[in-house]
């Protein structure tokens, strides 16, 4: 019997990958391992879900081996989001949809309601149907049921929003969240109240909702929730758009079925606890037939994406529930974001205080309620305050909640200034935005926490500052943002690189949460002199980092390191590799690291590098441009594909021996393995034969200097970054040690 497929050095090519994953989804009862081909490319032809992207092959054929065992069964799980103003008719119009009956007695929603379709027959299909409450509070929240496999429903009531002229409409703002959030939504427009003599559009409006939305738009229609009048219709859509979707025709045990089964008994039987244990959890499982820990975890993995239940994870990983009805945890939040007036008193002035959390969550029992905490920090909807020398300040910050108004912020930077009169005004920058997702502003706030004054914010911006160490000079600035012309303009005291540099990581981190939104405009305006000094735009600052040069203010003989702003452009643009989660280069790019033709990321670095003043400075730069760093080597032809970079050092001309490289913001950067000598490799590792490997060989080789990094042996020299593994051995070697 075949137990291992070791396709290696065999130039079989895709479509062959693909027909071996065919004949593997059918054949895999005995086959225990399969080397060469990464089956987790391969999942359609598996019909396996989206969820096993990043799983391994082992993983694969351990999941196809109990398919095919017990059975398999489709479950087709997708989600029907349902979005609007708020008394637009959403809840009765789900309500029909999935009941068939209209409730005559309901309230404004407080957060999310969620119920579930089944389609009658042995089809498996199920819509899950969220109901989002309108408000605008709300819209920081909905981001935690944003997954996968989403058909997308925008609600509104003629009556309420008159369509004059569709370019006004004030439903974009709905439509804008999803297309900002969401790549290739499927959009689906439905006005309400048609029983009420509503009007709905005219089929010249269609054709404009379909010229602006393009692909996006899916249908329209026209209903009636009281009378039923194009329900029927409006549920077709649904279907036929839902069967669309991709990773749709998804094949399961028949354990993790009867899995689903148990979980809808449990869900509606009132002596059931609001959460299980992780060990109830592994015991469910185990009732249900699935025999192992890896399918009890693959279970709750997808079960999890697919919003049949939630992990809910205690701090530091100590503890976890698996939440039963993920919709509860809607009012949850609901009780901390919220446009209730009463509920809003608990996050007063933006401050969730710990010490209130078992009045506030005294629904819930008191060991769910760090989860809860938890869960908002790291969905961003708030983070924790902590103080340098006073530790955990008992609270966190809910961004969406702060008062509008930056007088006391602004109150408190002057303060700041006072106290370091050094500290002027340098630069402002400035940029413009395609839109503003409701959900934007929650999120830039938390990912500037680091460096957040206490105090210094509102509900558009805060005050920032930043000090690596002690013996630093303190940087102080103001970032706002204005949602009505998309802006966001930061303003920078005292020239510092490495505040400026965070609050632009702070905003490329955002922006790949948003992949529907562009920088449409960006510009630098110095502030240097007491005349008016000089404006760059985005294209100056990309030219004068291609020849090499800072940019100077004639006015006030300033200089302005543009390194980090080249950079900030190039990835935040939409056809950016960084965006599509991969760096290419074409080859025209790779001929001479000294005529500046190579990627803007070895550019924008290999000048911070030249100007850097400390050893701080390096760890810096280098650290902020790490993670798109290992993705330029990764798309190229290197070989193994690595999660962290490995540097060789020599201690003759045929000995050269490989070593992982830990990166650290504060403290030394290790590269020797302790108690061990490295991994040898062949020297034609070490060949520079592209643009791509000099200039990085370069990058390192000053960083290896400034920050006095050696190998496992002090008579190593350092000669380059790990590109290739000449043989098999090697390769798999690094491959295993990174994997530790």
């Amino acid at each position: 019997q075949l137990t291992s497929l070791d396709l290696s050095w065999n130039s079989i090519g895709d479509e062959g990958a693909k027909a071996i994953a065919s004949c593997l989804s059918a054949t895999p009862l005995c086959l225990r391992e399969v080397r060469g081909v990464d089956l987790n490319k391969y999942l359609a032809e598996m019909r396996l879900p989206r969820e096993f992207e990043r799983k391994s092959n082992r993983v694969i054929l351990d999941f196809l081996r109990t398919r095919l065992q017990e059975g398999a069964k489709r479950l087709a799980i997708a989600k029907v989001m349902v979005t609007g103003p708020g008394n637009a008719g959403k809840t009765c119009l789900v309500e029909k949809l999935v009941h068939g009956a209209f409730p005559e007695n309901t309230s404004q929603t407080n957060g999310i309601d969620v119920l579930r379709w089944t389609q009658p027959g042995d089809t498996g299909l199920q819509l899950l149907f969220y109901d989002f409450g309108g408000q605008p509070v709300y819209a920081t929240s909905h981001q935690l049921f944003l997954r996968t496999r989403a058909v997308f429903v925008v609600l509104w009531n003629p009556r309420a929003e008159q369509v004059t002229d569709l370019q006004q409409f004030q439903l974009h703002s709905y439509v804008r969240d999803v297309l900002d959030a969401t790549e290739h939504p499927a959009i689906i427009f439905v006005s309400s109240h048609k029983d009420r003599g509503a009007k709905g559009l005219t089929a010249e409006q269609q054709d404009e909702l379909r010229s602006l939305y393009g692909a996006s738009f899916r249908g329209y229609v026209h209903v009636g929730s009281r009378s039923g009048e194009g329900v029927a219709e409006l549920l077709e859509l649904l279907v036929s758009t839902a069967e669309g979707l991709d990773y749709m025709d998804t094949e399961v045990p028949q354990s993790y079925f009867n899995l689903q089964r148990r979980l809808e008994q449990m869900r509606n039987d009132p002596r059931v606890d609001f959460a299980l244990s992780s060990k109830d959890w592994y015991r469910l499982c185990g009732k249900v037939g699935m025999s192992d820990a890896q399918q009890h975890m693959s279970a709750l993995e997808l079960f999890h994406t697919w919003g049949e239940v939630l992990r809910l994870r205690g701090p530091y990983g100590l503890q976890e529930d698996i939440v039963l009805q993920p919709a509860q945890l809607a009012g949850v939040l609901s009780k901390v974001i919220t446009a209730n007036s009463q509920c809003a008193a608990n996050s007063r002035d933006g401050l969730l205080r710990h010490a209130n959390l078992p009045s506030i969550w005294a629904d819930f029992d008191a060991r769910f309620h760090p989860g809860f905490l938890q869960l908002i920090h790291d969905s961003e909807l708030g983070y924790p305050l902590r103080l340098e020398g006073a530790g955990d300040l008992e609270a966190t910050l809910i961004p969406c909640m702060l008062e509008s108004s930056s007088a006391e912020a602004d109150a408190l930077l002057e303060q700041l200034r006072a106290g370091h009169p050094e500290l002027t005004e340098d630069a402002r920058l400035t940029f413009k935005l395609s839109s503003f997702p409701r959900r934007f502003a929650a999120q830039l706030h938390a990912k500037l926490r680091r460096i957040a004054v206490i105090g210094g914010w509102w509900q558009n911006g805060c005050v920032v500052n930043s000090r690596m160490q002690e013996s630093d000079a303190p940087a102080l600035g103001r970032v706002s943002w204005d949602a009505e012309p998309n802006t966001i303009t930061i303003t920078c005291f005292g020239g510092s690189r490495l505040l400026q540099r965070e609050v632009l990581g702070s905003l490329l981190s955002s922006l790949y949460n948003f992949p529907g939104v562009r920088v449409e405009e960006m510009s630098l305006a110095c502030l240097g002199g007491q005349t008016r000094c000089r404006r760059w735009y985005g294209d100056e600052i990309e030219e004068a980092l291609e020849d090499g040069k800072d940019l100077k203010c004639r006015a006030c003989q300033r200089r302005h390191h543009v390194a980090d702003l080249a950079y900030f452009m190039a990835m935040a643009k939409p056809q950016s590799s960084v965006r599509r989660r991969s760096l290419q280069v074409s080859p025209a790019e790779a001929t001479d690291v000294n005529k500046g033709e190579v990627h803007v990321i070895l550019k924008s670095l290999l000048s911070d590098l030249d100007n850097s003043q400390s050893a701080d400075d390096v760890k810096s730069a280098l650290l902020h441009r790490y993670g798109e760093l290992l993705r330029l080597r990764n798309d190229r032809d290197a070989e193994p594909k690595l999660d962290a970079f490995w540097l060789l050092f020599s201690r003759a001309t045929t000995d050269v021996r490989a070593y992982p490289i830990r990166p650290r913001l504060l403290g030394h950067w290790i590269v020797g393995m302790k108690g061990e000598s490295g991994i040898r490799v062949p020297t034609n590792c070490r060949v520079a034969t592209v643009a791509e490997h000099r200039a990085l060989n370069e990058c390192f080789a000053k960083t290896v200097r400034a920050l006095d990094i050696r190998g496992g042996d002090v008579r190593e020299q350092f000669c380059g970054v790990l590109w290739y593994c000449g043989d098999s051995s090697a390769a798999f070697a690094v491959s295993e040690k990174t994997k530790e």
